[in-house]
């Protein structure tokens, strides 16, 4: 019902479905990590950064999909707050150590789901032509095993890159 609802808002900007979002979530008894997630998607869209920084630094880091969601969604978070005052070298700041904390994760898993986390991180610091010799090298030097995701990679970077966007996605398995 939450995702539906959500869904809705992306087709019409209508603020009355994030409500709804809330109010669903906020009615679960147990929330799962995708509750949370959704709730911490609604309160980014509605631009109410300190209660989604909050909600972040009062769940516990084993109900994230990824050990460093938890961070990630704090200091991007913040980021957006100081895109609000114009605060760019803050805002760097933030998006780097999102982008050192992923790339640790990444050097030690190889999980290639992480590689557009890391992407829309370098956005906010790297230009487009950088974050493009990036994935020509990983492509390139078979980083990853799987060469398909490196090329949809790309294809994002190219048909989606905006280094104005905030990252929104949730991570939905």
């Amino acid at each position: 019902m939450a995702k539906s609802r959500l869904y809705d808002y992306y087709c019409s900007d209508n603020p009355k479905y994030l409500r709804d979002v809330l109010n669903i979530v906020d009615s679960i008894n147990s929330p799962t990590p995708l509750a949370y997630y959704m709730k911490i998607q609604v309160l980014i869209l509605q631009k109410n950064y300190s209660e989604g920084i909050k909600l972040v630094q009062s769940i516990d880091s084993s109900k994230f999909y990824k050990p460093y969601h938890k961070n990630m969604y704090i200091k991007e978070m913040k980021a957006m707050q100081y895109e609000e005052r114009k605060d760019s070298v803050r805002i760097q700041k933030l998006y780097r150590e999102v982008a050192a904390e992923i790339q640790t994760y990444l050097n030690r898993t190889n999980d290639i789901d992480a590689l557009p986390e890391l992407y829309t991180a370098k956005q906010k610091f790297e230009t487009k032509e950088q974050v493009f010799k990036d994935i020509d090298n990983m492509y390139d030097n078979c980083y990853y095993n799987d060469l398909y995701a490196i090329t949809s990679l790309k294809y994002l970077q190219e048909t989606y890159y905006n280094p104005c966007n905030i990252y929104l996605d949730c991570y939905f398995p």
